[in-house]
């Protein structure tokens, strides 16, 4: 098993064939190339670390908190839809299509229920993590103008958040509820929605 840069070094100077294998000049060549090789796989690999898209549990963690993302977040808040599986004789469901209030469930039976939970504790995946953390390098290399902020909107939430200028020195940001991704409630949470110098901000959910 190959464990350190000498190691790899010495197996690919044991390639040379069995003449050239006692020969300190050959030894020596297939040492300083290889030594390349190595220094150019660790400049690589240094590269690779810092790589979002394939980043993922300790490696990812770190990358989130060099831009202000964190996996756990302690007293969150958060509201889930769940995913209505009605049985076939519920008809009194029958309007029910997708995703549903819990209030409009009757009965309750053949469906899966994620319920409301306030005060509780969030521990993010590493793909929501792997979100946040993209979403918070945008935030941090906006300009902050009103079209800079409305091209993040549009990337993370798509329609499901809009920016609105009160032309007063504050801005408001309106949340649609149907919206099943948590990332607007999170960045809300760590109070990461854009917010140019010296402007107010409001949230409305509709």
């Amino acid at each position: 098993m190959i464990t350190t840069v000498d190691d790899l070094i010495a197996y690919y100077q044991n390639l040379l064939i069995i003449q050239y294998k006692t020969l300190v000049k050959a030894t020596s060549t297939i040492a300083a190339l290889a030594t390349e090789v190595v220094a150019s796989m660790i400049y690589t690999q240094v590269q690779d670390g810092f790589n979002l898209d394939s980043a993922i549990g300790v490696q990812l963690d770190t990358l989130g908190a060099y831009v202000g993302a964190y996996r756990f977040l302690a007293n969150f808040t958060f509201s889930n839809n769940f995913m209505a599986y009605p049985l076939y004789s519920n008809v009194s469901a029958s309007s029910v299509v997708g995703f549903s209030s819990y209030s409009d469930v009757t009965p309750p039976i053949g469906y899966w229920k994620l319920y409301s939970t306030t005060g509780a504790s969030l521990t993010m995946s590493d793909g929501e993590l792997q979100l946040l953390t993209k979403y918070m390098i945008a935030v941090h290399a906006s300009d902050m103008t009103i079209s800079s902020i409305d091209l993040i909107l549009q990337t993370y939430f798509g329609t499901y958040a809009t920016l609105t200028d009160n032309l007063d020195m504050t801005i408001t940001y309106t949340h649609n509820s149907l919206d099943t991704s948590q990332l607007f409630s999170i960045v809300e949470f760590i109070g990461a929605l854009p917010k140019p110098a010296g402007v107010g901000v409001n949230v409305v959910t509709i």
